[in-house]
């Protein structure tokens, strides 16, 4: 499954796309398939520090 991977702060470009291995969930867990996800303006203080 693809994951983005984002290790530190800084501009869009430090956002890796990688493949890792699926979960296995425990008995007590469930697996959500996300069909479609999106970013939108607020997200960008995630990665640079700055706030809202």
């Amino acid at each position: 499954m693809k994951a983005a991977i984002c290790t530190k702060y800084g501009s869009p470009e430090v956002i890796i796309i990688q493949d890792i291995p699926k979960p296995n969930p425990s008995k007590q867990q469930i697996l959500v398939k996300i069909m479609a996800t999106a970013v939108n303006s607020g997200d960008g203080g995630n990665f640079t520090k700055i706030p809202y």
